[in-house]
């Protein structure tokens, strides 16, 4: 009984305490009852339906009128432009659209109260993305093959349904402005379905929808699988195909004049909802970064801005390159300050060197022409002495058929004919003395030497004939005309050369029983060789190093010598535009060489000839040249005698 008793007031105690419980239970509602619940008014974006998404949506709103009450909680649907206009005018106090579109509000003082996830998708930061969808025999297996090709997209402000296809193509490293030829957009609501009748119509290539979308398609509809396929995949292990980075999905926001208690209680109501029957619940995302830098990259949303310039935005842009750009200008500047001092410095320097080497150009000239002068005075000098000998043909003559005359008047034997022809023979005899001097005179007063074709054989035989008339030499005479030689030169200074060659050699043996000189002429295109060969004693390498590098005119060893020294001939022909070589003989004798160009001498100069060296033998293959050396080494070889006195 007593423990009856016991149980009987446990019983009742029980009873008492749950009677408690609900007195209070039924006066904290009251209490709840009775205070004053605002008006909320909450904002759906008119998203693309069907979504993944779309199922959390009602039980969302039933757990928002559970905690605010039906007659308090208004819900409307807007398009993305009329959700932005109504946020901004405060319309709206809480809104769930998609976290591209919430990122675009925060610029008008919108925040966030809880982003969507999924068990397929837990982390609410990265729950979200699109997938690139083709047929599949299309012939696009990447996005780079897409270039050109015509999308199909629901709007251009869809975040999922558009502007994630963008990202990709700049993640790619495209321009999203004209990668696609061209793209039409089916609008919000049921326009997902109508995207993908378009690819399946071909009236598009390629189209872009919300993740995990196709694959609940495909579930209902089994008959369009092996129809379509997803390029560039990114994670095969993941529940659904996707070809784009993963972003934040489905956020609920208020705007700025939404009262902090009605945020408290949205979010707290949302946060409590049990996962929907596919896995959607209600979590806090904490990183939009991704999709601010998808914005930034494209300009949208709040970087619009991005597409206008302004000075100031050039330089919050480009500062470090204006910085740097300025640093350059004023370096330049410097720079060319500092280049203009230098150059002013180098030309004054220049000038000064300039005003010396004309000094010194003006001394050489004058110094030229002094050695001109002098040299000429030289060659005149020898002039009158070679040419003494033909005045006294001239002038003997002339003694000569005066005293006839003078014989014939005295004895009174003179008749006219004979007196008109003695006159005759004066008068021709005084032209041709005043020919001579004449020639000598002309070449004193000419400046430049009056250069013309002439005839290397006429010369060498009007020389011969001279130093044999002048000399009554015995020395015996050997010639070799090869060929008739023209060249362009100074008559009168050729026929010095070849009479002071011909006279030193013939004098060089005259002594010798068996003394001979030869001369040989020679030519092939373009040259010409004079050769003059004794066959006396060869000259010492003394001799031979003077004649190379003289240091002067070389006198002459014999009383008797017209004192012409080599000095005097190489600079006839070298001016010419020939060159002077000598060289001793095999067993005894000397060959003085002189090479000049002749009259068709083709483009060559003077100075391309002398530039040639000094050779010893002439320059050619041409078979006159080398008969000829090889006759005047052949009479070197028989031992003549003479003497190597080369004046």
């Amino acid at each position: 009984m007593k423990r009856s008793h016991t149980l009987r007031t446990a019983f009742a105690a029980i009873l008492i305490s749950a009677a408690f419980q609900v007195l209070a239970a039924g006066t904290a509602g009251a209490a709840v009852a009775g205070e004053k619940i605002p008006d909320v008014t909450l904002g759906i974006v008119y998203y693309t339906s069907p979504s993944p998404n779309e199922e959390i949506i009602p039980d969302t709103i039933r757990a928002l009128e559970k905690r605010i009450g039906k007659r308090h909680l208004r819900v409307k649907e807007y398009t993305l432009e009329q959700l932005r206009d109504a946020i901004k005018s405060g319309d709206v106090d809480v809104f769930l659209a998609s976290s591209g579109f919430y990122r675009r509000m925060v610029q008008y003082g919108a925040s966030s109260l809880a982003t969507v996830a999924s068990k397929n998708y837990p982390d609410p930061n990265h729950s979200d993305g699109a997938a690139l969808i083709v047929r599949n025999d299309s012939g696009i297996r990447t996005l780079y093959d897409a270039k050109g090709s015509v999308l199909g997209a629901s709007s251009p402000t869809a975040f999922t349904g558009y502007q994630l296809a963008l990202g990709e193509v700049l993640r790619q490293g495209f321009d999203p402005e004209s990668f696609f030829k061209k793209t039409n957009f089916y609008g919000g609501g049921p326009g997902a379905v109508s995207i993908l009748d378009a690819l399946r119509r071909k009236d598009v290539d390629i189209i872009t929808l919300r993740i995990c979308w196709l694959e609940g398609w495909l579930k209902k509809h089994p008959e369009d699988k092996g129809l379509f396929r997803v390029i560039d995949q990114r994670d095969e292990n993941e529940p659904c195909q996707r070809s784009t980075d993963l972003y934040p999905t489905w956020t609920i926001g208020t705007s700025a004049n939404t009262p902090p208690e009605i945020s408290k209680i949205v979010t707290s109501a949302v946060l409590e909802m049990p996962p929907t029957k596919d896995g959607f619940y209600w979590s806090i995302a904490t990183d939009f970064r991704s999709v601010d830098a998808l914005f930034k990259g494209l300009k949208i949303g709040p970087y619009r801005y991005l597409r206008e310039w302004s000075l100031s935005r050039f330089i919050m842009t480009y500062w470090s390159a204006i910085l740097i750009g300025i640093l350059l200008v004023l370096g330049l500047i410097l720079h060319s300050v500092r280049t203009e001092v230098l150059v002013k410095r180098r030309t004054a320097q220049l000038q000064e060197s300039l005003r010396i080497q004309k000094e010194y150009e003006e001394k050489s000239r004058e110094d030229a022409a002094k050695i001109s002068f002098m040299e000429k005075m030289g060659i005149i000098g020898q002039l009158c002495s070679v040419f003494a000998h033909e005045m006294r043909q001239p002038l003997g003559a002339i003694s000569l058929y005066a005293q006839g005359m003078k014989s014939l008047i005295k004895r009174g034997k003179a008749s006219e004919s004979q007196m008109e022809m003695a006159l005759g023979k004066l008068e021709t005899q005084a032209e041709r003395a005043s020919d001579i001097v004449e020639r000598v005179r002309a070449y004193a007063r000419a400046k430049d030497i009056d250069r013309k074709p002439i005839s290397l054989n006429d010369v060498v035989t009007r020389s011969l004939a001279g130093y044999r008339s002048a000399s009554g030499s015995r020395v015996r005479f050997k010639r070799t005309d090869a060929n008739p030689v023209t060249l362009f030169a100074d008559q009168l200074e050729m026929e010095l050369v070849s009479y002071n060659l011909i006279k030193n050699a013939a004098e060089a043996v005259k002594d010798q029983p068996d003394g001979m000189v030869e001369i040989i002429i020679a030519s092939n295109p373009g040259k010409a060789l004079l050769a003059v060969s004794d066959n006396g004693p060869a000259l010492t390498p003394e001799q031979l190093a003077e004649i190379e590098n003289p240091s002067g005119t070389l006198k002459s060893s014999k009383h008797e010598g017209i004192g012409l020294g080599l000095l005097i001939v190489k600079a006839i022909v070298e001016r010419n535009g020939g060159r002077l070589s000598i060289e001793n003989g095999s067993v005894r004798g000397v060959t003085i060489y002189v090479h000049l160009p002749t009259a068709d001498g083709g483009d060559k100069t003077p100075a391309d000839e002398s530039a040639q060296g000094n050779e010893k033998d002439p320059a050619g293959p041409a078979e006159d040249f080398v008969k000829a050396e090889t006759a005047a080494d052949s009479k070197k070889e028989t031992g003549s005698q003479g003497t190597g006195d080369l004046n």
